[in-house]
């Protein structure tokens, strides 16, 4: 019989064929990069909800989910804040900045930064980003991984490097398009999750 805090054979099995999906579409978008314009921009096809689910599902990691309800809960609720202005700055994204860059027809903001202010902006921008980004890539990979070795056992080490090199593989094999869709299932899980506990919790 297995105890109360055992993940159990279901519980593997849903994690792994979940990571195996994850694989899955890396592998099967990776057929459709024949050009940077591809890779990089998923041939600006992509429908428009699955870039919006992306994009909900990039800023809403495993840390929203475990270390916001913690803060919130041993500080105080300001951080609510977020979610008030969040809908407010959407509509200068969507109908001022967004049109903007697509008239350009520039792959990154960096490039219009370039074209704008010169290479060295370009660069001087782009290694703060990076900086940024790591510190951030660092924290987002930790935590859910701290949080998979605790209910399942795993190696720490071994959880940081399974949730990195997956990201990686997928991401360089299918491109944006890969980032873009598993993203977009990454959303209806968490969503789905949060859901199924409100109900639960009724």
């Amino acid at each position: 019989m297995e105890s109360q805090f055992s993940f159990g054979t279901l519980n593997y099995l849903i994690l792994f064929s979940y990571l195996a999906l994850m694989l899955g579409i890396g592998f099967r978008l990776s057929r459709r990069q024949t050009s940077t314009e591809e890779y990089f921009l998923a041939g600006r096809r992509m429908p428009w909800f699955i870039v919006a689910l992306s994009m909900f599902a990039s800023v809403t990691s495993a840390i929203t989910y475990i270390g916001v309800a913690g803060t919130v809960y041993a500080e105080n609720t300001s951080i609510v804040l977020a979610a008030i202005i969040s809908p407010l700055v959407t509509p200068f994204l969507i109908y001022l900045f967004y049109p903007f860059y697509r008239r350009l027809k520039v792959t990154t903001s960096y490039e219009y930064i370039q074209r704008r202010y010169g290479d060295g902006a370009r660069y001087a921008v782009s290694v703060l980003f990076l900086f940024a980004r790591l510190g951030w890539l660092g924290t987002v990979i930790y935590v859910p991984a701290l949080t998979l070795s605790v209910v399942t056992g795993i190696n720490l080490t071994l959880a940081i490097l399974l949730m990195g090199i997956l990201a990686t593989v997928y991401t360089v094999l299918g491109g944006l398009a890969a980032v873009l869709w598993t993203d977009a299932l990454q959303f209806v899980i968490l969503i789905g999750g949060a859901l199924w506990v409100a109900l639960e919790l009724i």
